[in-house]
């Protein structure tokens, strides 16, 4: 740094804060550190008693903190999130949309290794809502090495660091199966958890059914669901097991659908019943129904084992799902 008149500094960027202290009104930083001078600061800087600032001095190898805090930015940013206005090294930024959040772990912790900067986050593969704060990033010091931020630039790669994608699933059908419920001699418990759970994703239930252990009965209310109802996905519950009883597999598969479809002759209905039909097993703990419809709300549909191997969670107390990165991948 160095110290030049104040009259000169206009453009000059400021070392450090400058407090002004007016009795009664105020006593405050009325300049942050990393403030560049404009003209109308001036008169400003004279009323405190400041004829001479420290000020930064231009270095072609270094950057200022809000520029190498833009770099960070731009390493971390997708387009569905919005970004606060740079202060002191400092972005912020926010959902612009509700939707699944995932952070790519490995080169977060590439980048805080580096030492003088800092990204902070929430946990990956969790939902949140628009407006949610989603990370903050930081340069520590006023001046960071260009060199330090390029290689972390060309290390990171293009795909950015951190992932919101926007819940694509609007309406959805929930078919509870079983003879013991068609009949009424239990309740059926499982619809009431499935609509609390859609709720949650802004997701309408626009078709619900209790169906009896017939396959047939169930491949008919799925193409009802999908091709009169309007629903983006089908949510199976009971009857989902491996028992020879177990009746609801067939009616959902895949080639039940097929010999239905094609002997209507709509292909294009074929398709959208193997893309819209997710499977949920009833039995499952709650934590797993929660992401497995975290992922089906953002179009990735997988069956609980494939998103198990795909994600290794873990539950936290929180009671929501977090990678954990301790756990070994499951042979295939």
């Amino acid at each position: 740094m160095k110290l030049i008149r104040t009259e000169d500094a206009v453009g000059s960027v400021l070392c450090h804060d400058l407090t002004q202290i007016i009795k009664g009104v105020t006593k405050d930083a009325v300049f942050r550190k990393g403030h560049v001078v404009q003209p109308e600061d001036i008169p400003v800087l004279l009323s405190i008693g400041k004829e001479h600032l420290y000020v930064w001095e231009a270095d072609e190898s270094m950057l200022h903190e809000n520029d190498a805090a833009r770099i960070l930015c731009d390493i971390c940013k997708n387009t569905m999130m919005d970004e606060s206005p740079v202060k002191e090294g400092k972005i912020e930024l926010a959902a612009a949309a509700d939707g699944l959040f995932k952070v790519d772990s490995a080169r977060l912790r590439l980048v805080n290794s580096f030492g003088q900067m800092m990204i902070a986050t929430r946990h990956g593969n969790t939902p949140v809502k628009k407006g949610d704060k989603l990370c903050g990033t930081r340069i520590i010091p006023l001046v960071i090495e260009k060199e330090k931020m390029q290689r972390v630039r060309e290390l990171c790669g293009d795909e950015p660091l951190l992932q919101l994608l926007p819940y694509k699933i609007k309406k959805a059908a929930v078919l509870a199966t079983g003879s013991e419920v068609f009949h009424g001699r239990i309740k059926d418990t499982f619809t009431p958890v499935l609509e609390e759970k859609l709720a949650e994703f802004n997701v309408e239930v626009v078709y619900k059914q209790v169906l009896d252990d017939k396959p047939e009965q169930i491949t008919a209310a799925i193409k009802t669901a999908i091709e009169e109802k309007g629903a983006e996905m089908v949510l199976c519950t009971g009857g989902m097991s491996v028992d020879p009883d177990d009746r609801t597999p067939p009616g959902r598969h895949p080639h039940s659908l097929v010999g239905s479809t094609q002997r209507t002759g709509s292909l294009d209905a074929l398709q959208k019943l193997r893309h819209a039909l997710a499977e949920i097993y009833a039995f499952i703990v709650h934590a797993h129904l929660h992401m497995i419809m975290l992922r089906a709300c953002i179009g990735h549909f997988t069956t609980p084992c494939q998103s198990r191997r795909q994600d290794r969670c873990t539950l936290h107390s929180s009671g929501k799902v977090h990678p954990h990165p301790e756990l070994p991948a499951r042979r295939q």
